[in-house]
């Protein structure tokens, strides 16, 4: 394979809402969410989006195999767990979180074994869990919404109108340059994740380091990174340190009135929330369109989706990201 790669593009799929206030009423939404066969519109996904989803023990956990197709050479998959007793092997910084949510990926994959084990899917690389959303999050009402992409999955955890928690996980960034082992794996991919961490996403992340997009050296806060390729370590990164971020709302439309947005770059972190290091790549699919309401979506008159608006208020508008609809 080679650069550039293939767009990814994203389905919205239908809200699942927690029914019970613990970390397994969390796992079954989750669950829900993920593996609707259907989107939120009722569109039934193609192939290409499909993905395998299985419920782990008593809703503990929640993994995934991407649809056959483009990353079988890897094996990727993709792990979601929480509980109140039993952890699972994290990346650092962060620590196991009793009754968190908490996301996982893992390249040359067998089949699964543990959550709670050194290695979950047997053999290949373990990423290590991330937190993605803390205990206050398992309430009655909390909406978990899910976005699925050939390559890589979007969870957005509404607690509330303004408590949101967010996480990406999968084949997520697209390289600068495409040599293999060097500076992507030999897919031309690099796999990792982005999590807001168990903190809820703040609502000037756009305008300020240490939030969203940002690679934060202690636990609970956001965090940002890809395995390095060919290998188990990580590179810690997140949004490249490069010009000023401030949101406004004259800044998502060009002078036609057409909406924009920003390709977001990452480098590697040279420190907490300091992401001026070597360039590692752009993320795939999403983008930064300033300030949104959140589940909104830019379509034409025909109905036709084109992105799908995640933002940190669901009641006006504020900082937020976009997805390339599917």
């Amino acid at each position: 394979m080679s650069l550039p790669l293939s767009a990814l593009t994203y389905y919205r799929m239908p809200d699942a809402t927690l029914a019970a206030a613990t970390i397994a009423g969390m796992i079954d939404a989750l669950y829900t969410a993920l593996s609707s066969a259907t989107d939120f519109l009722g569109t039934a996904l193609p192939a290409s989006h499909t993905w395998t989803w299985t419920k782990r023990g008593a809703s503990e956990a929640v993994d995934g195999v991407p649809p056959a197709g483009t990353l079988a050479a890897l094996a990727p998959r993709l792990l979601w767990a929480g509980h109140g007793v039993s952890t699972g092997t994290m990346a650092a910084p962060d620590t196991w979180l009793a009754n968190g949510l908490h996301v996982g990926i893992n390249k040359n994959s067998g089949a699964y074994n543990a959550y709670t084990a050194a290695l979950p899917f047997t053999a290949g690389q373990w990423f290590g869990f991330w937190r993605c959303a803390p205990t206050a999050a398992n309430a009655v009402g909390t909406i978990v919404r899910a976005f699925i992409s050939q390559e890589s999955v979007f969870v957005q955890v509404i607690q509330a109108a303004t408590t949101q928690y967010w996480c990406l996980a999968g084949a997520i960034l697209e390289g600068y340059s495409d040599t293999s082992g060097t500076t992507v794996e030999s897919d031309s991919r690099l796999y990792g994740i982005v999590t807001g961490g168990s903190t809820a996403i703040n609502a000037g992340f756009l305008a300020s380091n240490g939030n969203f997009l940002d690679h934060v050296v202690s636990a609970g806060n956001p965090h940002g990174g890809t395995f390095q390729p060919g290998a188990s370590a990580l590179w810690s990164s997140g949004r490249a340190m490069l010009m000023q971020s401030t949101g406004a709302a004259t800044t998502t439309m060009d002078a036609d009135g057409k909406y924009v947005g920003r390709p977001v770059d990452f480098c590697r972190s040279t420190g907490s929330a300091v992401q001026n290091g070597i360039a590692v790549g752009v993320l795939r699919g999403l983008w930064l369109p300033g300030l949104m309401q959140s589940g909104r979506r830019l379509h034409n008159g025909a109905g036709t989706i084109y992105y799908h608006y995640i933002g940190v208020d669901t009641a006006n508008p504020d900082d937020a990201i976009m997805l390339k609809a599917a």
